[in-house]
Order: structure tokens, then sequence, then C-alpha cells
């Protein structure tokens, strides 16, 4: 019997594999100009003088330094505001 491979196609929201029952919460969040290219699947913080959320950043002190969420969906935020949903409190995901 010969190996058979197959790939899985991509699929939507594809960085979610599981949430816990009742917790199927989503966010319109902005992201702030110039964060840039933005991926599904990026932790994002949000910063406090704005109340505009940026890739995740560990050494900021502006308030993205603190993980809040993961975008669902690919956004441009290079040269102006984006909106996009996103997960709050990061459930299971995968990178």
């Amino acid at each position: 019997m010969a190996l058979v491979t197959f790939e899985i196609p991509s699929r939507p929201l594809k960085i979610i594999i599981d949430e816990p029952n009742g917790r199927h919460g989503r966010d319109n969040i902005t992201l702030a100009s110039g964060s840039g290219k933005v991926e599904a699947g990026t932790v994002v913080g949000k910063v406090t003088a704005t109340d505009k959320f940026k890739p995740y950043d560990n050494a900021a002190s502006d308030g993205s330094e603190v993980a809040l969420g993961a975008t669902l969906y690919d956004a441009d935020a290079t040269s102006a505001d984006a909106l996009v949903t996103d997960v709050p409190g990061i459930p299971l995901i995968v990178f």
C-alpha cells in the first residue's frame, strides 16, 4: 500500500485552534498608524496615551508591553490607522 500525503488547505481564522465554551469574544481594535503591515496572529498591546493598539513590544513602556490580544486578520497600518478584529485575552494560538 502506497503512502498517501495531502496538504490541509488554509482556513479562515487559522490562528485559533480552540476556545473554551462560551468564550468566543471578538473585539474590533484600531491599529496605530506606523505599526506597518501586521499579519494575522500578531500579539498586540494598547498604547495607554492613545487607546490604539500596536504589535506587542516587551521593551516598550507605552502600554504595548502588555499583551492584550491577537489579530485575526492581516492589516496595513503603515501610513494610517487600521481597523482589525482581534481575540482578546489570547486563547490557544498557533504561530
